[in-house]
């Protein structure tokens, strides 16, 4: 029970912040108090009147108070657009740099959202980096901040991130053709029913639907739900025996005929219906953009998630043949070999054909190469400085005192296997020359030549540089229709060979030589006088 002294002080306590909040809103709406308000703060306040006191300042002003009078409602507020952020990109970060580290950093500023890291470089391990903050931030203020840290005794070089110019991009219209549109749909549907599988979507549905019982047990993805019918083609093989159609041959006339017969883009609107269905499932739920032929690993963590997607363009004004379409889609099925090779692992006759490593053997490697001989019966350990008389004691000695240095060996077998066994690791993209300087020239002309492996290929969706992209080697957002020009000259150059390297390279093979091997000529005016009639 609290006493009469001290309810007398909690109200007068709660009597003085009335005062000073009604002070400050009277003066803010230079609105007049009323003359309840003022009998209230001469008693001793009450819960009740506590909660009318605050009634009283939540009240709107006398304009808002009007309109809902009038029955007029309030303006609905805007939507946000969520999807529109500001970033900062950072092109070459450090190895030793990690990304909590950048968190750390950035999260000090205001409207920070998240951050994103690439894959990193092949050749000097460098990361490039996206902040992502809200768009109502000074962008351009914050970097310019960030501008100013150095991390780690290595600068940031911050820049601001601009935004995507063209989100839906085109491709070719062909692939509105039913015969494209139909085999479109059995890679997607492929495609989806092995991701599904990879990261396990739809199992717990299924154990959800046998504990239930009844007709709520879902045996697949209900996206793929009849689409058997769409993908099954049909052929009048009947009507053609009957006719005699099939026990003809075909010469090359008729075959070249048939090639350059003018064909008409049909659309099928139930089928792209049902293609344009999974192709936003298999964009949205697998981040893969089946028109580019590519997979964005890290696009949750991207400025702009589901930021790009290549689309249907329009039919072409212009006629197309049959082998116009034969070569769209055979271009386009090798642009999609990659992301269709389901394989997760390389078996052991095609690894062996690539090298792997002996753990056994590597170990013996590394006792060999850490045993040395001084003289006669004695023996250096370099790893520990002490001395033995014979190998067989340095072994024991390896094995017993330096077994991290040999789980590091094995560990390192272990990493150059698996690398081996993955069909996706990084490498050179195949058929494609590589670039060498001006000392990798021979004199008989021609590039170097690598053999290139099925399976030593482009992992999907990552370009050159380590981040996401095609498997032509383009970034994660390049467009198809913008690719390098291949170089006119060999060995990467982008100018002619030398005269001196070119009449090496075309003297004939073993009889040719270099002109400045030949003698030089002197030159003599005859009708000049001699050296000794002028003296």
């Amino acid at each position: 029970m609290m006493t009469r002294k001290v309810k007398e002080q909690m109200g007068t306590s709660l009597k003085k912040m009335a005062r000073k909040m009604v002070r400050k809103m009277a003066i803010r709406r230079k609105a007049e108090i009323i003359p309840d308000m003022t009998t209230m703060m001469t008693s001793v306040i009450t819960v009740h009147q506590m909660q009318v006191a605050m009634t009283f300042l939540q009240i709107p002003s006398k304009e808002k108070r009007k309109k809902l009078e009038d029955g007029e409602s309030e303006e609905p507020a805007k939507p946000r657009a969520l999807h529109r952020t500001h970033s900062i990109f950072m092109r070459s970060l450090p190895p030793f740099i990690n990304k909590q580290e950048i968190v750390n950093l950035c999260k000090e500023y205001e409207g920070f959202v998240r951050v994103a890291f690439s894959l990193q470089d092949q050749h000097r391990f460098l990361r490039r980096c996206w902040v992502t903050f809200n768009r109502d931030v000074n962008i351009k203020d914050i970097c310019w901040k960030l501008n100013k840290i150095r991390l780690r005794d290595s600068e940031l070089n911050p820049v601001v991130n601009r935004d995507l110019t063209r989100r839906v991009r085109a491709v070719s219209g062909i692939s509105q053709h039913a015969s494209c549109a139909r085999n479109d749909l059995r890679n997607i549907a492929r495609l989806i029913v092995h991701l599904d599988a990879k990261w396990k979507l739809w199992e717990n549905v299924k154990a959800k639907g046998e504990e239930e019982g009844g007709d709520k047990e879902v045996k697949e993805n209900p996206w793929l739900k009849n689409i058997s019918d769409y993908l099954v083609d049909e052929t009048s093989a009947e009507e053609e025996e009957l006719l005699g159609a099939n026990g003809e041959k075909k010469t090359e006339e008729s075959e070249k005929e048939e090639d350059s017969a003018a064909v008409a883009i049909t659309r099928d609107d139930e089928l792209i219906k049902v293609l344009d269905r999974l192709l936003y499932y298999l964009r949205i739920v697998h981040s893969v953009d089946y028109y580019n032929a590519s997979e964005y690993f890290c696009e949750d963590e991207m400025p702009n998630r589901c930021g790009i997607v290549h689309a249907r363009g329009p039919i072409p004004p212009n006629m197309l043949t049959k082998k116009n379409i034969d070569e769209f889609q055979k271009r386009f099925s090798q642009k999609l070999a990659l992301i269709l090779n389901f394989k997760e692992k390389l078996n052991e006759e095609e690894a062996k054909k690539l090298g792997p490593k002996d753990e056994k053997a590597e170990i013996e490697k590394f006792i060999a190469s850490n045993t040395q001989e001084l003289e006669k019966d004695k023996w250096l350990c370099p790893l520990s400085g002490k001395k033995f008389k014979g190998k067989e004691y340095i072994r024991k000695h390896i094995q017993n005192k330096h077994k991290d240095k040999i789980d590091a060996v094995r560990n390192e077998v272990k990493y150059f296997n698996n690398y081996l066994m993955d069909p996706r690791r990084p490498g050179p993209v195949e058929n494609q020359q590589p670039q060498s300087g001006r000392g990798n020239q021979q004199g008989s002309g021609g590039p170097v030549q690598i053999a290139a492996s099925p399976h030593y290929a482009m992992p999907m969706g990552r370009g050159p540089g380590g981040f996401p992209g095609g498997p032509t080697g383009r970034t994660q957002f390049a467009s198809p229709q913008f690719q390098r020009p291949p170089n006119p000259y060999n060995g990467g150059r982008s100018y002619p060979p030398r005269r001196d390297q070119a009449a090496t390279r075309h003297g004939g093979g073993g009889g040719g030589s270099d002109y400045r091997s030949r003698a030089r000529i002197a030159y003599h005016d005859l009708d000049a006088p001699d050296a000794d009639d002028l003296f």
